[in-house]
C-alpha cells in the first residue's frame, strides 16, 4: 500500500475575493466618508501620472492627464467592480469630473488604472507643482 503524503491544513477557509479594479487616485479627500469602505487599501500601492493638477473653488481637485509632464503622486488602489458607479457619482457630484484609463507608474513598471479626470476646465484653476 503508497504511503499518503499528509496535506497541511488550510490556512483560509473561505476563498479569496475577486481582483478589483485598480484606480489611481491623486486626491486623499476625493473618496473620504460614505465611499471609504469601497476601496481596498490593503492592496494600496504608491504610484504617479503625468499630468496637471487643478483646483475648483470647492478646494476640489483634478488631474488632466498630459503625457511628459510633472508627476502627479498618487496610489493605486484597488475597487471592487460593482463599486465603480457608486464612486462615479461620488467624484462628479463636485464638479466635470469623468472617469478614464490613464498610464501610472506603480514601482517602476507603467500599467493602466482607473481615475477620474478633469473635463472642462472653466471654473478650474491650475496648481503649481512643488518645487524640489
Amino acid at each position: 500500500m503508497a504511503r499518503r503524503k499528509p496535506t497541511p491544513p488550510a490556512l483560509f477557509t473561505e476563498p479569496a475575493p475577486p481582483p478589483g479594479t485598480l484606480v489611481f487616485v491623486y486626491d486623499r479627500r476625493q473618496f473620504t466618508g460614505a465611499a471609504e469602505g469601497w476601496i481596498n487599501h490593503n492592496r494600496e500601492r504608491p504610484a504617479f501620472a503625468r499630468g496637471k493638477l487643478y483646483r475648483n473653488s470647492k478646494g476640489q481637485l483634478a488631474l488632466r492627464p498630459v503625457a511628459g509632464g510633472p508627476e502627479v503622486r498618487g496610489a493605486v488602489v484597488e475597487v471592487a467592480p460593482e463599486a465603480l458607479a457608486v464612486l462615479d457619482f461620488v467624484a462628479r457630484a463636485g464638479g466635470t469630473l469623468r472617469r478614464e484609463r490613464i498610464a501610472v507608474s506603480v514601482n517602476l513598471h507603467m500599467l493602466e488604472a482607473e481615475a477620474w479626470v478633469l473635463g472642462e476646465e472653466t471654473g478650474w484653476k491650475v496648481v503649481r507643482a512643488a518645487r524640489r
